[in-house]
């Protein structure tokens, strides 16, 4: 953990997807409405996913944290 001062703005993107993330939600009780929750996800991906270009930080699906060239701290 550590603390940006003076950063207001600082953007962590998630690489792993809803594909990806379905046996943690299944394990945890989540996809109850599976169809309508996957439709809703396949969307929200469609839509977040440009922001990776943007990340200050990048954690990718095996959760490797990659410091990007956006990163203002270095």
């Amino acid at each position: 953990m550590f603390l940006c001062q003076g950063i207001s703005d600082f953007r962590v993107f998630m690489g792993r997807n809803y594909i990806q993330s379905h046996e943690q939600r299944l394990a945890r009780g989540g996809d109850v409405f599976a169809d309508n929750l996957n439709n809703t996800l396949a969307i929200e991906h469609k839509i977040i996913s440009p922001h990776a270009a943007i990340a200050n930080v990048y954690v990718n699906a095996n959760y490797d944290v990659c410091i990007t060239k956006n990163n203002p701290i270095l």
